[in-house]
């Protein structure tokens, strides 16, 4: 018997107890320090240990803090994350209807460079588009057990009729070959708060969560991601979230941050807070220097690092303000891995061209094909898909021997893939863990 590679033990408050806490399994007890010590032995001897150390070490076992001689995690790992890649039962696609947008956000990383034009050929799906995403969808749906759909673009409600004519379609698709289906939206709400019918629409077409974003109180919202042409759009997108909620469609706001708004979190979490918003969850998306316009953006642009120290920051308001927090963050999961490194995963845009991740939705050049013909792609697109499939954290030394891999699993592949890094971005990952972990157990305390 032998402990976990995977354990991390803190001091708890109690100067006698320690913390204990499997990344593998995510489970957590606290514990007597002197009983704990066994899991700092190499090896354990079961039979020479004392009953009630015996009893101890039984409930470690069901935890996965201890594990049987013959027990390999690493390789158990391995093969969880390459059955979730090539499963055939799961199909994970993210759609744009359209690549066009009625916002003129000034870090948009899908905002088109001079010479470029990432707004597809016709700018919205046409109905030859949709007729081959069905065909692509119903030729695997035999092996298919669920489906998942994420509407995106830049603005995909601009193309709400193209939602709704393929989710009638779809849904159609997941009675008939008997497969579960669930949809969600990422939108700037606009369209919903203009036309309130948008939030029945999305209902009835299966949308059971919708993302967001507002970027701090409304000036600097305002300033940040204004309309096209000028003008505001900070209360149109709390009517969205209103009116969102009140069909039952769950919703994540997004606050995207860099060096100039990260102050404002307070200040927006009040004015959500004043509007009765308790109900949304709330996180931060990381601003990075991709595509035109967020090049321009580079300074103002947050480390990883940075980035984690504030989600602290925000989890400590969003538990004051009583909103929620994304349950990864809120407590560790096991992950095995984006949709991008899963070969049923696919982003369509509105030509019907395919990509394996949505930060280069509209690059043609980084397409993996087209739905017109798979079986008809060419080398650059072929080695394109193998790139993002390949990808997997176990290629790289201090991921292996890393103890929180079953929780990061190499983090995002696309600055490898995309960006030609030599290996994954890092941070300080066990001491945030170690933050998370004592605010769950002091949170547990008390209720």
């Amino acid at each position: 018997m032998k402990p976990s590679r995977y354990n991390f033990i803190w001091p708890a408050d109690d100067p006698d107890k320690v913390i204990i806490f499997n990344s593998y399994t995510t489970a957590l007890v606290e514990a007597g320090r002197l009983f704990a010590s066994v899991l700092d032995l190499p090896y354990i001897d079961y039979e020479s240990l004392a009953p009630a150390v015996k009893a101890f070490v039984d409930g470690l076992r069901t935890g996965g803090f201890v594990l049987d001689d013959e027990i390999d995690e690493s390789k158990l790992l391995k093969l969880s994350w390459d059955s979730a890649r090539y499963n055939p039962s799961t199909l994970v696609l993210t759609i744009a209807p359209t690549l066009q947008c009625n916002y003129e956000c000034v870090y948009c990383y899908e905002r088109s460079p001079e010479g470029e034009d990432r707004s597809g050929a016709s700018g919205r799906m046409s109905a030859e588009v949709q007729d081959q995403l069905i065909e692509f969808i119903a030729g695997r749906a035999k092996a298919l057990r669920h489906l998942e759909v994420t509407w995106y673009g830049r603005e995909p409600l601009l193309a709400k009729d193209v939602i709704s004519a393929l989710s009638e379609r779809i849904m159609k698709l997941a009675e008939e070959h008997d497969f579960s289906y669930e949809a969600g939206i990422v939108t700037n709400g606009y369209v919903i708060a203009k036309d309130p019918s948008t939030a029945v629409l999305l209902r009835d077409t299966k949308v059971s969560w919708l993302q967001v974003t507002v970027d701090g109180p409304p000036d600097v919202h305002n300033q940040r991601r204004p309309l096209k042409g000028g003008g505001e759009t900070f209360a149109q997108t709390l009517t969205a979230v209103q009116l969102a909620l009140g069909h039952g469609i769950k919703v994540s706001i997004r606050i995207n941050v860099d060096q100039t708004n990260r102050t404002y979190l307070r200040e927006l979490l009040e004015i959500l807070a004043s509007h009765k918003l308790q109900g949304v969850t709330v996180s931060l998306g990381r601003l990075r220097p991709q595509g035109a316009a967020c090049r321009d953006f580079q300074g103002a642009c947050m480390t990883l690092d940075e980035q984690v120290r504030l989600e602290d920051e925000l989890n400590a308001l969003i538990a004051q303000y009583g909103f929620r927090a994304r349950p990864q963050e809120a407590y560790p999961t096991l992950t095995l891995g984006c949709m991008a490194n899963r070969r049923l995963g696919y982003v369509v845009d509105c030509d019907g061209d395919l990509y394996k991740c949505w930060n280069v939705i509209g690059i043609k050049e980084k397409s993996i094909g087209n739905l017109t013909g798979l079986t008809e792609r060419t080398k650059r697109q072929r080695m394109e898909e193998a790139a993002w499939l390949t990808w997997e954290p176990f290629e790289y030394e201090k991921c292996r021997q890393c103890k929180a891999l079953p929780i990061c699993m190499g983090g995002c592949s696309y600055q490898v893939v995309h960006e030609g890094a030599a290996e994954p971005e890092c941070f300080d990952f066990e001491s945030m863990l170690e933050r998370r972990i004592r605010q769950k157990v002091r949170a547990l305390k008390q209720n």
